[in-house]
């Protein structure tokens, strides 16, 4: 088996966090952005719906591109580069069209970053998938770290628009970091029709990717309305912001932990069990009764959103078809985070507005219970109740 060398983990890693670090500079500030150039509610709905519709088509898309030229890594640097030019132009634009043009572009570039990244760490990793979550850990790191540090900056510098000029240095920093990662090494390929078939023949995949769907609307309803539900029950903005936080802070032991997990409980149990207890999660929010709660609820964020990137993230790797691991990866976020972020967030504004949150978490908390034993059922095999990789003493990543 071959052992993961230090010197490409430590790449890793450190892209990991500054890519990270970017994301966390920019999105819990953009949208406010958005709102001191005074555009409406409904027009900020429409910049912020842009994204998941565009990382449905960008992720998948560039991942193919990957798998089929074997150019991961570069295109690593090439996208990294390329969102960072798309969001210093954004900071430079006011018109309403041209700033739908332009999240379209960031969009397209920033989309296609974690399921590259991913497959590059898995490479890394090699015969130690269960690792993962251990690299995965320091993108959770970066995240929290640049959120609490730029949201105290903007405060103190009175320059709210700095978080643009953050993101972009995050991620030319990433850019330069990715370059000592090593080259995924190419793999025989199925022709590429047949390759894509496969996420709709294998009945694994069609179960595990509609779960995934379902996860997605649920997940959008929840960051979408949550903070509305507390501010209803007398909570405030500083109530909110310290929620978020503390739940994101308990992703890194879990993250740690993740490899110990996957290896005594095997992947079929780390990923069901991850989706039940969103399921829990959802019917803990259905019975708020005040704004506080929300504190201990949301220090399942960590189990929940831990379990569930690290088993996915390892089932896509796992069952891709020969060769094409970085499509798996892009065509699993496009799910997750593209189309069923896209109807979530529509979805979850009717129901939000017709039954009321406390009915909308728990008709959520339902679909989920379903999913769990959609997922329980359909993963039965003796290779997907096995851990990630075969045992082998392990070694820190």
């Amino acid at each position: 088996m071959r052992t993961p060398k230090a010197p490409s983990l430590t790449s890793v890693r450190l892209t990991y966090v500054l890519f990270f670090a970017g994301i966390g500079t920019i999105v819990p500030f953009l949208s406010l952005h958005f709102q001191r150039l005074g555009f409406s509610g409904h027009q900020i709905g429409v910049l912020n719906a842009l994204p998941p519709l565009v990382t449905l088509f960008g992720a998948t898309v560039w991942a193919i591109v990957a798998d089929r030229l074997h150019l991961h890594t570069y295109l690593l640097q090439v996208l990294m580069v390329g969102s960072a030019l798309a969001v210093i132009t954004l900071s430079l634009v006011q018109s309403f069209l041209v700033l739908v043009l332009l999240m379209g572009i960031y969009s397209f570039f920033q989309s296609p970053i974690p399921p590259l990244l991913d497959t590059a760490a898995l490479e890394s990793l090699g015969a130690h998938p269960e690792r993962y979550g251990r690299l995965r850990l320091w993108g959770s790191i970066g995240f929290i770290l640049a959120t609490w540090v730029l949201g105290a900056l903007i405060r103190r510098s009175g320059m709210p628009t700095i978080f643009f000029y953050a993101y972009a240095v995050c991620l030319l920093l990433a850019a330069l970091a990715s370059t000592r990662i090593p080259r995924v090494r190419p793999r025989p390929q199925p022709p590429l029709w047949e390759g894509l078939n496969h996420f709709i023949r294998e009945p694994r995949w069609v179960v595990f990717l509609f779960s995934l769907f379902l996860l997605g609307i649920a997940n959008t309803g929840m960051y979408a309305f949550l903070p509305l539900f507390v501010k209803e029950l007398g909570g405030d903005e500083q109530l909110v912001g310290f929620a978020w936080g503390l739940g994101a802070s308990t992703e890194v032991p879990v993250m740690w932990a993740s490899q110990y997990i996957v290896q005594r409980l095997g992947l079929r149990v780390m990923l069901t069990m991850a989706f039940a207890l969103y399921s829990f999660r959802m019917f803990l929010y259905s019975i708020m009764w005040a704004a506080w709660v929300v504190l201990p609820f949301n220090l399942l964020h960590g189990v929940t959103f831990g379990l569930m990137w690290v088993s996915v993230v390892n089932f896509a790797n796992r069952f891709a078809p020969p060769g094409m691991k970085a499509t798996a990866q892009g065509v699993t976020t496009g799910i997750l985070f593209g189309l069923s972020s896209f109807i979530g967030a529509l979805l979850s504004g009717v129901l939000y507005e017709a039954v009321g949150p406390s009915t909308m978490f728990l008709l959520y908390g339902i679909l989920l219970a379903v999913a769990t034993v959609l997922l329980w059922v359909m993963t039965r095999s003796d290779r997907t109740s096995t851990s990630a990789s075969p045992s082998s003493p392990t070694s820190e990543a």
